[in-house]
């Protein structure tokens, strides 16, 4: 993961190279630094991690919540486009990851996926709850989108998640306690 903070000439291709290591622990440390690289060829790197079936699923995983390390159009189309690919019947792993990678998103990017995640009936299950909780690593412009989550769903599992986000944003904190 420190090689992404590294300025020597060698270090991307340090990563590169471990990210195909037989270790998990050095390949995630690898993903996690072309997260914080965020570069155009590093989500790219990061995207084709997450949309390879063959990879472990701990990798994409890693690559998902990286992604959401990186501010960028292309980091969010990766995002939505990998939990549009992985509709399973169950939340599992890697979906879950997108969400939170979605989550780290600022909101103003991420509304319209998480309104129409939040409001299909056929969305995977677990997946509102696990999407409300995601948000909580959002920016704070997200507080009344989580506030009606918090007040009107039917589903008292979504309300207390929309709670538990208010709760960990830094905006929020002073209206999850009374929610």
């Amino acid at each position: 993961e420190a090689l992404g903070h590294c300025q020597h000439p060698d270090a991307r291709e340090m990563m590169l190279s471990l990210l195909s290591d037989r270790d998990d622990v050095a390949a995630r440390g690898a993903i996690r630094g072309l997260g914080a690289v965020g570069d155009e060829a590093a989500v790219k790197q990061l995207s084709k991690i997450l949309a390879d079936p063959g990879r472990p699923e701990s990798l994409r995983a890693e690559a998902a919540r990286a992604l959401g390390e990186v501010n960028s159009a292309d980091s969010y189309q990766a995002l939505a486009d990998g939990y549009a690919r992985l509709a399973r019947p169950e939340l599992d792993a890697v979906t879950e990851a997108i969400l939170d990678g979605l989550g780290k998103l600022p909101f103003a990017r991420t509304q319209g996926f998480f309104k129409s995640l939040l409001s299909s009936a056929r969305a995977i299950e677990g997946s509102r709850v696990a999407a409300l909780k995601a948000l909580s690593g959002s920016t704070d412009d997200v507080v009344p989108f989580l506030i009606e989550y918090a007040w009107t769903d039917k589903d008292s599992e979504a309300r207390a998640a929309a709670v538990w986000a208010l709760g960990a944003l830094k905006e929020g904190k002073n209206l999850a306690e009374p929610l």
